[in-house]
Formats: structure tokens, C-alpha cells, sequence
């Protein structure tokens, strides 16, 4: 029988916590190159570079790091494309938080429960950067698809000139005005 304070027991769990763990972090780093490389144009890292996270120690630091990246690069993007994001930094707070919960993995009392909660914080985030990117590159297909080129001027033949004249003639507010001679005209501005 299993008791809570078995060591083979707590062994198991930690290995499956451990397992658990690189699954959700190759997931989470293969979104986040993908946000990378999305908005590569406005980030400062290069989307490979998301992969030191695996690190051992240096890897402690680097999650923050991606997570400030892909937050940045998200939220430029959004501006440089002219719209207005829902969050400034983009997953900003829910990574900040996935990354100092795995911190504390380390404290020795509550280490498996913060390993679970770290886990589940580490998958929303995932989900929310992933809404993102599928937000913005549904964004950016519209905008490809209606260019924001200027076109030329259009040169209009003359069959088509009497028609636009007869059309300003009706939209003109001065056909409400009564007939004015050339007289009326001058007699109006002339000097007295």
C-alpha cells in the first residue's frame, strides 16, 4: 500500500511530473517559435533561439526571456499592423507567472504541488499565445488580400464626361439659387 511520504512513491510522481514537464515545455517553445517567426520583423530574438530554454541553470533565465520576446513581438505587431491588442504585452502576465511558479519548483515542502500548478499555468499560456498568432495571422491574410496600394487616377473618356457633368449639375446647391446675370454678378463685388 502507498502512503503520501513513500519515497518510491514520491520518486514515481516526480518522473511523471519530470515527463509531464518536457512535453508541455517542447510544446510550449514550438508555439512560441512559431509566434517568433511570425513576428520576426518586430522581435529582437531569433525564433531558434527559443530551444536554450532546455538549458539546465541558463534555462531558469532564458523562459523569461521568451516570454518578454514573444509578448514584444506580439504586441508590435499587432501595432505596426494598426489595430489595438487586448493586452499590451500579449500572454505577458500568465507567462511571467508560468515561469516563476516553475521557479519555485525548487521549495521543498509544496515542490510537487507548484510542479502541477506550473504545468497547468505553463499550458494556458500556450493556449493564449497560440490564440494570438491564430488571431493575427487570420489579420494578416485580410490585409493581404486588399492591398493598401494606391491606385492611378482614372482617365475618363469624353462620352463619359457629359454624364459626370450632368450628375454634378444635379448634386450642384447652386441650381437652387435663382439665375444671376453676368451684371448682378459684377454689381455684387464691385468696390462702393
Amino acid at each position: 500500500m502507498f502512503s503520501i511520504l513513500d519515497t518510491s512513491f514520491l520518486e514515481i510522481l516526480w518522473i511523471i511530473l519530470g515527463i509531464f514537464w518536457v512535453l508541455v515545455n517542447t510544446f510550449w517553445l514550438i508555439q512560441m517559435q512559431r509566434a517568433l517567426e511570425l513576428v520576426s520583423f518586430t522581435s529582437k530574438m531569433k525564433p531558434q533561439n527559443v530551444w536554450l530554454a532546455f538549458i539546465p541553470v541558463f534555462g531558469l533565465y532564458w523562459q523569461f526571456e521568451v516570454v518578454k520576446a514573444v509578448a514584444d513581438g506580439l504586441g508590435g505587431e499587432y501595432i505596426r499592423r494598426g489595430i489595438i491588442p487586448r493586452e499590451p504585452r500579449p500572454g505577458y502576465n500568465v507567462g511571467f507567472t508560468a515561469n516563476v511558479l516553475f521557479c519555485c519548483v525548487v521549495v521543498p515542502t509544496f515542490g510537487i504541488l507548484i510542479a502541477i500548478i506550473s504545468n497547468f499555468t505553463r499550458l494556458i499560456h500556450l493556449v493564449k499565445i497560440k490564440n494570438f498568432t491564430t488571431e493575427l495571422e487570420k489579420i494578416i491574410q485580410t490585409q493581404m488580400q486588399f492591398s493598401q496600394t494606391p491606385e492611378a487616377p482614372k482617365k475618363w473618356p469624353a462620352a463619359e464626361n457629359v454624364v459626370v457633368e450632368e450628375e454634378l449639375k444635379k448634386n450642384n446647391p447652386n441650381r437652387f439659387m435663382p439665375p444671376q446675370t453676368a451684371e448682378e454678378i459684377e454689381r455684387r463685388w464691385k468696390k462702393k
